[in-house]
């Protein structure tokens, strides 16, 4: 019984480090992703959205590390206004004002869902990272 016992702790033990030297290779390429993306970040802190003579007028600051800052609006689920480029010139650590202009078609005034306005950077591999989504209170004019 003792023999019996000692060789399925030995079995146990064995399979347990099979799993570990596999689950090795997978954290390896996992941090190298995260390596990836921790090169390349946005934030963003005080935004306030206000809506005026159909324009959304977005303040705020970022802080964009090795990224440019992107835009999307959305409305029930549909892709109002698509990918546009935040003139943000900045590529350090520092955070700084910025400032948006975003006309608002007819059917999202005239719409009783709020739209919503997505801020985000992006990775090397061309990405959304960061993605931030802000609603739009069009009833605040």
């Amino acid at each position: 019984m003792k023999y019996f016992s000692v060789i399925l702790i030995l079995l146990f033990l064995m399979g347990c480090g099979d799993q570990a030297e596999t689950g090795d290779d997978s954290s390896n390429h996992s941090s190298m992703n995260k390596e990836t993306t921790a090169n390349t970040a946005v934030s963003f802190r005080n935004i306030d959205i206000k809506v005026e003579d159909g324009k959304a007028i977005i303040e705020g600051e970022v802080n964009a590390r090795n990224t440019e800052v992107f835009y999307i609006l959305e409305h029930q689920n549909q892709e109002i206004i698509s990918e546009k480029q935040a003139n943000t010139k900045q590529q350090s650590v520092a955070w700084m004002d910025f400032t948006l202009e975003v006309s608002l078609p007819e059917e999202v005034m005239t719409g009783k869902e709020p739209p919503i306005l997505i801020l985000y950077g992006k990775n090397e591999q061309d990405e959304r990272i960061n993605a931030n989504y802000f609603p739009v209170d069009i009833n605040n004019e």
